[in-house]
């Protein structure tokens, strides 16, 4: 179910399909005890999860299981893993690459989070709450709070496992909400408008 995997950007945990998460989180946890004189803490590992859209809800857990042997998810790769494809970046060093925020926590009412680059937010958005973000904003976790991306970068995007918003934003294009989403959507600017496609809809 699991394999550990050397690219030559760095090691990869290959997670193949599976039915319970708490299966899964067993069999890395075995995993890693087995091979703890080889990482230290603070090392970078990548993730890649097979039908990571189906699967996507789970992804924190597993971020979470990781961290507990002292790694850093640095990508989660895109299921056809090439060397300059990846679904997120949780940091880049390059100068013309914005950095990368990962919180985790629950946004709660009158607070405000404002990040320069993008933002993975691992918690849920309350009503009342807002999310500001100079590229994309990927929150695992429920939204009902404004969310505004793409403030430095317009071809940003959003993306939520459940949206119930009153208002988002991309870049300078706005629009108030009247439905609520309880799947995983993705949110966008073209031309002006506002479109919410569902996820696993979405092409890459």
């Amino acid at each position: 179910m699991v394999d550990l995997r050397m690219y030559k950007s760095g090691i990869v945990l290959y997670i193949e399909k599976y039915e319970k998460l708490e299966d899964l989180l067993k069999e890395i946890d075995e995993k890693f005890k087995s091979v703890d004189h080889f990482f230290q803490s603070g090392d970078k590992i990548m993730l890649k999860v097979e039908n990571y859209r189906e699967k996507i809800s789970d992804i924190p857990k597993i971020i979470e299981k990781l961290e507990t042997f002292g790694l850093k998810v640095s990508n989660i790769l895109t299921e056809n893993y090439e060397e300059n494809q990846t679904v997120l970046k949780i940091k880049e060093k390059d100068e013309n690459v914005m950095e990368t925020l990962v919180v985790m926590k629950n946004v709660r009412s009158g607070q405000k989070i404002n990040h320069s680059g993008h933002l993975i937010l691992i918690g849920n958005v309350h009503a009342g709450s807002e999310v500001i973000a100079g590229g994309t904003v990927v929150i695992f976790g429920e939204c009902f709070g404004i969310v505004r991306a793409g403030m430095k970068d317009d071809n940003s995007y959003i993306l939520s496992l459940s949206l119930n918003s009153s208002l988002v934003q991309i870049g300078e294009t706005k629009q108030i909400l009247n439905k609520n989403f309880d799947n995983p959507v993705v949110v966008y600017a073209k031309n002006g408008k506002i479109y919410i496609e569902n996820f696993k809809d979405k092409e890459d």
